[in-house]
């Protein structure tokens, strides 16, 4: 996956979120962006956030296609 990452201050930025989510239980082991592209990791993280606007799960697991992932947005509110 290219990264669209260019200056040192967005390198910088990425890191810090990459810090941020990694200090939730359910993304203890995340250290990259790629992992992150399903959304799934980033859908627990809001759901400990604000449990009552990210409920129920999204009801497509962890897939590789884009049209799943793309699936996982209509379920934000």
């Amino acid at each position: 996956m290219a990264s669209i990452v260019t200056t040192s201050s967005e390198i910088e930025l990425g890191q810090a979120l990459l810090l941020w989510i990694s200090t939730y239980p359910v993304a203890k082991s995340v250290t990259s962006f790629e992992q992150l592209q399903t959304g799934l990791i980033l859908w627990k993280v809001l759901q400990d956030i604000a449990p009552e606007a990210f409920t129920p799960s999204p009801p497509i697991e962890d897939s590789d296609s884009l049209e799943s992932r793309s699936q996982h947005c209509k379920y934000c509110p």
